[in-house]
């Protein structure tokens, strides 16, 4: 199958993501992460403590089940990361210490050229609970902020890059209104508001925001997948 063309950066075009993602690499990354979240939410597989990085290892080992029918499927190979060492150029050039990078809670692979160049997309992972102002706060401040607009910069390679929220309780409209509050606060632009995209593979929650890199000129695109569980609806 062709893939469409990829997006010009820079577009500040605020409408649905549309041809920006159909059929294109950007819709098959988040159709791969939804299809590992669906699987753990049919065997309801969660963790028994309600902490980040359990949720990320067990939708990690999801999405990892799901990549050899996926590869097949698309004619290309799909390989994820959890826990991924963002090397800066010093340290790769042996200059700064590895020990004290951060690391990309999930990271997407896809394999180019018979497997001898590859596309990584990252993902920063968070919980949410509508009710916590501080996980609302901590989400846009440490999460969108700190590794995304930040020189940290998780896209540094990208035209745009991705966010996993585990709603702990409450619904992804509602949280959305106020995390749109807090990008208020903190960024005092109403332009870098998430705003609803279209459905990946029958999967609704997911919203999109767009962001003027602080030390570049293009606009930098973040998708916001909120997934929710059987008890996240509950108060």
């Amino acid at each position: 199958m062709q893939e469409a063309a990829a997006p010009v950066k820079g577009t500040r075009q605020r409408g649905k993501l549309g041809d920006f993602f159909r059929a294109g690499y950007e819709y098959r990354v988040l159709e791969l992460i939804v299809q590992g979240y669906k699987k753990m939410c049919e065997d309801r597989c969660y963790p028994e403590k309600e902490e980040e990085e359990r949720f990320s290892a067990i939708l990690t080992d999801y999405i990892e089940k799901c990549c050899p029918m996926y590869s097949m499927l698309t004619h290309q190979q799909w390989d994820v990361n959890r826990e991924y060492y963002h090397d800066s150029e010093a340290v790769r050039k042996g200059a700064a210490d590895p020990r004290k990078v951060p690391r990309i809670d999930i990271v997407v692979v896809r394999w180019k050229a018979l497997g001898k160049t590859k596309e990584k997309f990252s993902f920063e992972c968070k919980l949410l609970d509508e009710f916590d102002t501080t996980s609302i706060r901590y989400y846009i401040e440490k999460g969108l902020i700190d590794r995304y607009l930040s020189d940290k910069n998780y896209a540094a390679e990208s035209s745009w890059g991705g966010m996993i929220a585990y709603i702990l309780r409450g619904v992804h409209d509602t949280i959305m209104i106020k995390l749109n509050e807090q990008i208020e606060r903190q960024l005092r632009r109403s332009t870098d508001c998430l705003i609803l995209s279209e459905p990946v593979a029958d999967f609704k929650a997911i919203y999109k925001s767009q962001h003027q890199r602080p030390d570049r000129d293009d606009v930098l695109t973040v998708i916001h997948l909120l997934l929710s569980f059987p008890y996240s609806t509950k108060e």
